[in-house]
């Protein structure tokens, strides 16, 4: 049976998501060891591709690209903290924690 117009969007979506990660493992190989003793390692957390980063450091990234409204957020971030201890900082239930409120759509983006 023929997929709806949002199967197909979601089917899109999902192609662009893999195509995000294996470019991000791509890029992660490629990449020296870290030089320093204590770093977070480099990572995709399912949703961004993040570099070694050092303890007490918050990194930046761009927004990842496989987002359906990724022209009206290309220019924005996402923030993910690397703890004291060159762990990334997880929420309470170990879950992977970062701040892309600037890769959200807001009303105003809604209307454009």
């Amino acid at each position: 049976c023929p997929q709806g117009p949002s199967a197909q969007i979601t089917d899109f979506v999902f192609e662009s998501w893999k195509a995000y990660s294996e470019e991000c493992h791509r890029n992660m190989s490629r990449l020296p060891a870290p030089t320093a003793e204590l770093v977070c390692n480099r990572t995709f957390d399912k949703f961004s591709c993040w570099p070694d980063t050092l303890p007490n450091r918050t990194a930046s990234v761009p927004c990842p690209w496989f987002l359906p409204w990724y022209q009206k957020v290309k220019h924005r971030h996402v923030f993910k903290t690397c703890g004291p201890d060159g762990q990334w900082v997880t929420g309470p239930r170990g879950q992977s924690l970062r701040d892309a409120t600037q890769c959200e759509l807001d009303a105003e983006d809604l209307e454009a």
